[in-house]
């Protein structure tokens, strides 16, 4: 037996002998006087009794039974009284919870109201849902400390959303155009960014969705770790690291994606701002083309727009006078971009100089100097990356290449039979040699047409 022994023996009168030695009990002898009267040996066995009358007992200590019982009622106590307490904080919390809400939707429906009562709306394409208020926790309200980079039409900013899944989100700077003009991003921009984000290319960031909210434009994109090309070449140590096989890489997936964007889409899409601070790169440098916050479909009935945009460097000429974005302007960028790629900084003083004629320039000076000279069969693919810059800043939009031509030749890797030592080697050498092979390759295929129109004639004999 263990335990304390019940008190309720102390009733049994008729009682007159106990044994209860050997055992593991504990507590106070029960008033009684068969206890009071029972030898040692009938108690022995049992550490835990205590007794003033028994024989061979220790007396009890204050800390009986009955103060265990006291001790455990003022436990009760407590805990009836904290429980309550504790659970009306809870609830003041929580009340004081529910009041920030309703204000905070509050003020963000007075902030719509003031800013003309239009409504909001988003468009996502991502494997889950995503709201636009997880994207505006994520960067505390698009709060400086978040934001990864700044351009002239905005800001963009690094959102980490608690799922894990990292975005970068372009905030496009408030446009300052009249109401009617605010309307009609509205209706256009809903369409055609809808449009967008169902383009799917290994060298374009995916535009996962975008939100129109009072008056203000954002785009969400897939996040690339590499950094933008344009920060890339501006650091030594890392434009080393993009070597000549990795430049080559980055002008020819920036040139798939060009082509993709004007010729297998449906309708065209130009892009309007293509730029190095535009080119992402993931960890494998694989060039992505980003920043659609003012590319535009084009559709049949529409040959131009008339709303200039780019960066400032890469815009192509003709829109300082006849602001006709056609994807003509994309094949100027794409050689402006190329050309950084290879110089490893902006073409600016080169442009100028190609402006004034000046194709008499060696081919060594427009190499990046901060990388030993290419050798091998890598110097035959600058000379035709090279070559292909120089056709896509032309002056005359029609005398440039559509973006199609480009990626084929590149992805062909065309070689150009060098007229000079590499060292001799000048840029207008490059442009005569392949005019050269592409006037030969328009008279066989017009040697090819004859051929078979003579066949179709019957007069053809082997």
């Amino acid at each position: 037996l263990s335990g304390p022994i019940p008190s309720s023996l102390q009733d049994l009168i008729s009682l007159q002998h106990v044994d209860v030695s050997d055992n593991n009990l504990e507590g106070p002898l029960p008033d009684n006087k068969a206890f009071h009267q029972a030898p040692n040996t009938s108690l022995v066995g049992n550490p835990g009794l205590c007794g003033e009358k028994a024989q061979g007992l220790s007396p009890c200590s204050e800390d009986t039974s009955s103060e265990k019982q006291n001790k455990s009622n003022r436990w009760k106590l407590i805990v009836a009284i904290v429980i309550p307490i504790v659970a009306s904080v809870l609830l003041l919390i929580l009340f004081g919870i529910l009041i920030f809400q309703h204000r905070f939707r509050a003020d963000r429906d007075k902030t719509e109201k003031n800013s003309g009562g239009r409504s909001s709306f988003s468009v996502w394409n991502y494997k889950s849902r995503i709201e636009f208020e997880d994207i505006v926790t994520a960067t505390e309200n698009f709060n400086e400390k978040h934001s990864i980079g700044r351009g002239g039409q905005g800001s963009v900013y690094k959102a980490i959303l608690p799922s894990g899944d990292i975005f970068a989100v372009k905030r496009l700077h408030p446009s300052e155009d009249n109401v009617s003009s605010e309307e009609y991003q509205m209706k256009t921009f809903k369409s055609e960014m809808y449009s967008l984000t169902e383009i799917r290319h290994r060298n374009i960031v995916k535009m996962h969705g975008f939100s129109y909210l009072n008056g203000s434009l954002y785009f969400v994109y897939e996040f690339a770790r590499g950094g933008s090309l344009g920060e890339l070449l501006q650091e030594k140590k890392k434009a080393k690291i993009l070597n000549w096989d990795l430049r080559l890489k980055v002008i020819k997936g920036v040139a798939n994606a060009l082509s993709y964007l004007h010729h297998d889409c449906t309708p065209a899409v130009v892009h309007r701002d293509i730029s190095g601070s535009n080119i992402l790169l993931d960890a494998e440098f694989e060039a992505k083309i980003s920043d659609f916050g003012t590319a535009r479909v084009l559709r049949k009935s529409e040959s131009n727009w008339t709303v200039p945009v780019g960066s400032y460097g890469y815009i192509a000429p003709e829109l300082a006078s006849t602001i006709k974005v056609t994807e003509k302007c994309d094949v100027y960028s794409f050689g402006v971009v190329a050309l950084e790629v290879i110089l490893g900084k902006h073409p600016h003083e080169l442009l100028l100089c190609l402006q004034s004629g000046g194709y008499d320039m060696l081919f060594s000076y427009i190499l990046d100097k901060r990388l030993a000279p290419p050798t091998g069969p890598i110097v035959q693919e600058l000379v035709l990356a090279v070559t292909l810059a120089l056709l896509c800043i032309r002056e005359n939009p029609k005398s440039r290449p559509t973006m199609h031509q480009v990626s084929s030749e590149l992805s062909a890797g065309t070689i150009l039979p060098l007229l000079a030592p590499l060292q001799m080697l000048t840029l207008q050498d490059l442009m005569d040699v392949f005019s050269h092979i592409t006037t030969n390759r328009v008279s066989s295929s017009h040697e090819m047409l004859a051929v078979a129109s003579t066949c179709n004639q019957g007069t053809f004999r082997f």
